[in-house]
């Protein structure tokens, strides 16, 4: 019996690979980079992170001048995970300022029990609760909701009353 299943097949075509993926419409090879291309790109990439850590470390230095920061590591820990706030609380700074002239702005770290981390902004407000919420919104309609996507959800402004 097993010497009539020796000729049989299974009818498919095994010896040519297929790499593209299945739900690409062509299913041609993906072109190939030349080989110096590939060495150009990364060429200089030492010198290029190099100069982003040189970048980063001086917008962490202003961000010290114009936030007040806790006397543990946990903001610059945070801020160290997530690169990209610097920057953007940097570009806070003036509207927050033109809404709230002479307040204070604090910064904080905190995880829940489930490790879900987050940085606050605190505007510390010796004003009314109501006139600091009403301040807070404004600001979010005048520049947060159009910024916040950079924050990627790890950022919120807040006030506390003082």
């Amino acid at each position: 019996m097993n010497g009539l299943l020796d000729n049989q097949t299974s009818g498919n075509d095994w010896e040519t690979p297929i790499h593209a993926m299945l739900h690409q419409r062509g299913q041609d090879a993906p072109p190939m980079w030349p080989t110096a291309k590939q060495r150009s790109i990364i060429q200089d990439f030492e010198q290029q992170m190099e100069d982003f850590e040189h970048d980063y470390r001086e917008h962490v230095d202003q961000v010290r001048k114009l936030y007040v920061l806790p006397s543990d590591t946990s903001v610059l820990d945070f801020l160290n995970d997530h690169r990209a706030l610097p920057q953007l609380l940097i570009a806070a700074i003036p509207r927050l300022r033109r809404l709230f002239p002479d307040a204070v702005f604090a910064l904080r770290a905190t995880s829940d029990q489930n490790g879900w981390q987050n940085l606050y902004t605190d505007v510390l407000w010796p004003g009314d609760a109501i006139e600091a919420l009403r301040l807070i919104d404004q600001f979010e309609d005048e520049w947060w909701i159009a910024n916040s996507h950079f924050g990627r959800g790890s950022l919120t402004f807040t006030y506390r009353l003082v």
